[in-house]
């Protein structure tokens, strides 16, 4: 009688740990059909409040810039790719976004794409573009993934927003989100409903 015991406790410690292997294995599953949607990608990149690094960029024009060029005053930085459809869709909506809010800081950081690339797909730029040969800045300095995405840093240089940005909206929604809005630029609430 006792080894049956013996032999029905194991074959039960057996099934409860096969069942939470299973429910592990779901978990991450549903985690990263998660991280796939906008919802998940808004979250990616490098936490709230690191400091990002002072970079030193050439821009498309040849103009060496840093980022402590910026210092005294928030910055919109917006990774983008000529090679990514809701990138060339956004540049419009940058536009779009400088002539509503003229005082803005914005570089756009142009990944994956020649310096010829960068130039088509940006004809008449009004902002800073860097045009970069792949994603090594964008993955090891800002842990992002995906294209177009935005990060707002504040005056030291410590990201206060991010998120991914297919529309003049969105970019409105990620400046708002910063906490800096009211040092950065005026958004109403009626702005970042539209």
């Amino acid at each position: 009688m006792s080894n049956l015991f013996l032999v029905s406790y194991g074959v039960l410690w057996l099934l409860v740990v096969s069942l939470f292997l299973l429910m592990f294995l779901v978990f991450r599953q549903f985690g990263l059909v998660y991280l796939k949607t906008a919802a998940g990608v808004s979250r990616s990149g490098v936490d709230l409040g690191t400091t990002i690094p002072d970079l030193e960029v050439k821009s498309v024009t040849g103009d060496n810039l840093k980022l402590s060029d910026y210092s005294g005053q928030p910055l919109l930085i917006v990774f983008t790719s000529p090679h990514c459809a809701p990138c060339r869709n956004l540049v419009s909506h940058l536009d779009d976004f400088i002539d509503k809010y003229p005082g803005i800081s914005t570089l756009v950081f142009s990944i994956d794409g020649s310096e010829e690339e960068t130039r088509s797909m940006f004809p008449r730029p009004r902002y800073s573009i860097i045009p970069l040969p792949d994603r090594e800045i964008f993955k090891t300095v800002f842990e992002g993934e995906v294209t177009p995405f935005a990060f707002v840093i504040d005056d030291k240089r410590k990201v206060v927003a991010k998120g991914l940005v297919n529309s003049l909206r969105d970019l409105e929604h990620v400046v708002a989100s910063s906490g800096k809005s009211s040092s950065f630029i005026q958004i109403t609430s009626t702005a970042v409903e539209s």
